[in-house]
């Protein structure tokens, strides 16, 4: 299960490994023995290229014990075991298709196997085969009607294809059979983040922090939630959990010399680097910081995605712009950039959103002045329709699918007159999208000129609306105090808030349009063509008292 940012889904596969194969001292993995024995054993011994495999795949060495495993099959094709265990390991090896494949073997041999159609399941739902998934963990449910994991892994499906009432009853079974499962009690409670149950969310979230103190994905959720319904104070401090989650661990906080800075020390005359952390758009949104730092009195330092250097390089506040890589000069301090909320004491009443922070550079502007067309009388609207898929990270890449649009659904906005609508979607796949679709005549696509977030800077500075999904391009426009339409999903992230449609993070420029329910794009795009609309006319109804006036002052 997924809520808005953390996948905490219990996705561990079941192995049918022996746990006693490898008795004596392990080896180092430079040397890799087992390799030297699978390559000398002989091809007709099965049983010692199991037991080989074995001692492979605990010492982590997968390809050794795929190839071990490949050589036991070949002797015996019917061996179910032998193709889990070649599911196991090119799970590990992160070749999901095939593993789905070795679960079929195995369930061809074995139809009964619980173990097969459990990571069977595991497998396609990494692949976004959701159906499949569900299905394959339906039947391991029917051989095992008292496995909590398989009802967790089931409901995590259906949270996926945002059935969350479903996914509460399969939630609900497993703690009936295992009420000390804490992680589904945290998947439980994204189920009711998903349904807008913030309250029983938290208390589920509380729920498996009771059961596991140090369960950093339940503290890490609950931070999200709290956030969301504006409780900044619990919520900004609960979010330093977020270091010790899978989602934050691959990449986590740098362990540097000098002391993390959360609002304690003076900054008088003392240097500090802030880090950019998450994606682009989290570092448009919490750049807005830098300045509060500088006022303390401090050289900040700001090191930066590479796409966003040149864009920062005029931030108010900043010393140096930073990428990685670069080495550091001198700093007293370090902090990343989102936890200067807490460090700074952030409620949702003190936002600090006095005015634009972000411009345009006067020479990239002018040369996007000649590729944007100024038609008069016709508004300028620029269209992201999806935002990184990110596939590498699948948190990310799950709540993408849900925040980004198929392009056609843009329709009832294409057909309106007036409009001359450019594309400011990057990305192969989405990109695509626009060379497929019959309205492509509608929408100029300038994105092979954007070299950088600068360029889009320069291109959002000639646009008199720029309508989003959730994506970088919405925070730019916001920060740059540019007027931004943001079409959001229902499970909407928490820095939108519940029920709003303005953001106090961009006040007056930015609207929302929300899904009134989970997927439902089509009427926030329907309310979008109508607010659209209302925009043209009223362009129009100027337009024309103009005319009318000068007409006038002629006569």
């Amino acid at each position: 299960m997924h809520t808005h940012s953390s996948d905490t889904g219990f996705d561990t596969g079941q192995r049918l490994i022996p746990t006693d194969a490898w008795s004596g001292s392990h080896e180092t993995t430079t040397a890799k023995p087992w390799r030297r024995a699978i390559d000398a054993a002989d091809p007709a011994r099965g049983d010692m290229l199991n037991l080989l495999a074995t001692i492979a795949l605990q010492q982590g060495d997968y390809e050794a014990g795929l190839k071990a495993l490949r050589g036991v099959t070949r002797l015996n094709g019917k061996n179910a075991v032998a193709h889990f265990n070649i599911g196991v390991a090119l799970r590990e090896l992160g070749r999901f298709d095939e593993e789905v494949m070795a679960y079929d073997d195995a369930l061809a041999a074995q139809p009964c196997f619980f173990e097969a159609l459990f990571n069977r399941g595991n497998a396609l739902r990494v692949l976004k085969r959701h159906g499949e998934a569900l299905a394959s963990f339906s039947e391991a449910i029917l051989l095992r009607p008292d496995h909590a994991e398989a009802f967790n892994n089931h409901g995590n499906v259906l949270g996926d294809l945002l059935r969350y009432h479903d996914a509460l009853l399969s939630f609900d079974r497993a703690l009936e059979l295992k009420p000390d499962f804490a992680e589904v009690h945290n998947n439980r409670g994204n189920a009711l983040e998903g349904l807008g149950r913030y309250d029983e969310a938290l208390q589920s979230y509380q729920q498996a922090q009771q059961l596991d103190p140090d369960y950093a994905d339940a503290h890490w959720n609950e931070s999200l939630c709290r956030l969301l319904i504006g409780d900044y104070a619990e919520g900004w401090r609960k979010h330093e959990w977020r270091w010790r989650t899978g989602t934050y661990a691959p990449k986590a906080q740098r362990q540097l010399e000098k002391p993390l800075w959360l609002g304690r020390e003076s900054l008088a005359n003392k240097t500090i680097l802030l880090q950019a952390e998450g994606g682009l758009g989290d570092t448009l949104q919490f750049c807005r910081y830098v300045a509060l730092i500088a006022a303390r009195g401090a050289k900040v330092l700001l090191e930066v995605q590479p796409e966003l250097k040149q864009l920062l390089m005029n931030l108010d506040g900043v010393s140096a712009i930073l990428v990685p890589g670069m080495p550091y000069p001198p700093f007293d301090f370090h902090c990343p950039l989102m936890s200067l909320p807490h460090a700074l004491g952030t409620t949702s009443d003190s936002i600090p959103a006095r005015g634009p922070y972000l411009a345009a550079d006067p020479r990239r502007a002018a040369r996007w002045s000649d590729l944007v067309v100024h038609r008069p009388g016709r508004l300028r609207v620029g269209l992201v329709w999806a935002g990184n898929p990110r596939l590498g990270i699948a948190t990310s890449h799950a709540m993408d699918t849900r925040r980004s649009m198929p392009l056609f659904q843009f329709a009832p906005l294409l057909e309106l007159p007036g409009i001359d609508f450019y594309s400011l979607q990057k990305g192969d796949a989405a990109v695509g999208q626009l060379r497929a679709t019959p309205f492509a005549r509608h929408i100029t696509d300038l994105t092979d000129e954007i070299r950088d977030f600068a360029d889009t800077a320069a291109f959002i500075e000639h646009l008199d609306l720029l309508i989003t999904v959730d994506t970088s391009c919405a925070h730019l426009a916001g920060a740059m105090g540019k007027q931004v339409w943001l079409l959001n999903r229902f499970d909407t992230c928490w820095r939108w808030f519940r029920d709003r449609c303005d953001s106090p993070w961009y006040p007056h420029v930015m609207r929302i349009f929300r899904q009134p329910s989970a997927g439902d794009w089509a009427s926030v795009v329907a309310d979008a063509a109508c607010a659209l609309r209302f925009e043209v006319d009223q362009m129009a109804t100027a337009n024309n008292s103009r005319s009318s006036s000068a007409a006038k002052q002629m006569a």
